[in-house]
């Protein structure tokens, strides 16, 4: 951010037009810093608190999430993302997420920028899936099944076209058949000349060699293991879709254990429901330290990725620099002048 490590005491506001302005510049630069930021978190190079969750007694199925982290070198960042889920908000005709991120200085701590958060986290999810996905198939996928025909399902179908797989049949499957159609329509331009099929979830399971999950399902729904006979590689991305069961039958690959064995997401209940306590899993660091290369699988591969702060505090900072670079965004001179209290020379307050 500032050449200075000390805070001038303004404040950036970078909104969602400027974000997806940055973003929409260069998906392989976004790619990289998603990559990188995953090497790093592996090596222990950065802080990454677990998740705070905010439930609301009268709104059961909503919630808000606290992810705190600080980035690695060498541009260290802290900061933190607060993002709401409230489902009911498509039924309004507006988006399921709303999110914003803060990013602090490192040597103050004080605030220095404020960024719509909503299409950070969204492509950061995609971004992930999409090199997790380029690990695992390196030879990409003729076919790929979509399950939930939202934002998360658009944004990681252009990361994974940006990633080179590029799949001739795209199978989308959403409850609402108008959503998987509409779907179809605004996501031809990642992949021009792939065959867009709306079709039931049974069908876009059982004959993708690559399916994404982005519902916003609360619990499993999916229980039949024959529909995974064909062993696909699946980014489970909405986390709570897969009867334990299933999951317990895969090669699992997570970002963090820790972190996605909480909150009652599928790899949480199988992880309780075995007698041993713990599923076997890889990360997605050491997976991307060394890719798959390899041809028929004998189990199916399982992403499940929680989501760690530390993405989006690295891909947010990356944004608000190249923001401040570009002239995009709003800088509030003095927006903390009101709260400084005049030092002594020797650093003290007077």
């Amino acid at each position: 951010m500032p050449e200075s490590r000390y805070p001038d005491f303004g404040l950036m506001l970078i909104d969602a037009r400027a974000v997806s302005a940055t973003l929409d510049e260069d998906e392989q630069h976004t790619l990289t810093v998603i990559h990188d930021a995953y090497l790093a978190f592996d090596r222990g190079e950065c802080v990454n608190p677990p998740s705070l969750f905010l439930r609301f007694p009268t709104l059961p199925s909503c919630r808000t999430i606290a992810l705190p982290a600080i980035s690695a070198s060498p541009s260290p960042m802290a900061g933190i993302k607060w993002i709401s889920s409230f489902p009911q908000n498509v039924a309004r005709g507006f988006a399921r997420a709303s999110s914003v991120i803060v990013l602090n200085d490192m040597e103050s701590g004080y605030p220095i920028a404020l960024l719509e958060g909503s299409v950070i986290s969204a492509t950061r999810t995609a971004a992930s899936a999409a090199i997790t996905a380029r690990a695992l198939l390196p030879q990409g996928a003729t076919c790929l099944g979509i399950i939930g025909a939202g934002l998360i399902a658009r944004e990681t179908l252009r990361y994974l076209a940006a990633a080179g797989i590029k799949p001739a049949v795209i199978r989308v499957h959403d409850l609402d058949p108008r959503r998987a159609v509409a779907f179809a329509e605004q996501a031809a331009r990642h992949v021009p000349g792939a065959r867009f099929e709306t079709v039931g979830v049974e069908e876009a399971l059982s004959a993708s060699e690559l399916v994404v999950f982005a519902t916003i399902a609360s619990e499993p729904h999916v229980h039949d293991a024959s529909l995974f006979a064909h062993h696909p590689v699946v980014l489970h991305l909405s986390l709570r879709d897969l009867d334990p069961a299933i999951i317990l039958s895969a090669e699992n690959i997570v970002d963090d254990f820790k972190h996605v064995t909480t909150a009652n997401t599928s790899i949480h209940l199988a992880s309780q429901a075995d007698s041993a306590g713990e599923v076997e899993t890889q990360t997605i660091g050491s997976l991307l330290m060394a890719p798959r290369n390899e041809g028929r699988r004998e189990r199916t591969t399982i992403v499940s990725p929680f989501g760690l702060g530390v993405l989006d505090i690295a891909l947010g900072t990356d944004v608000a620099e190249r923001c401040r670079a570009s002239g995009r965004g709003t800088h509030l001179a003095e927006f903390f002048s009101g709260d400084t209290v005049p030092l002594t020379a020797d650093g003290m307050a007077s």
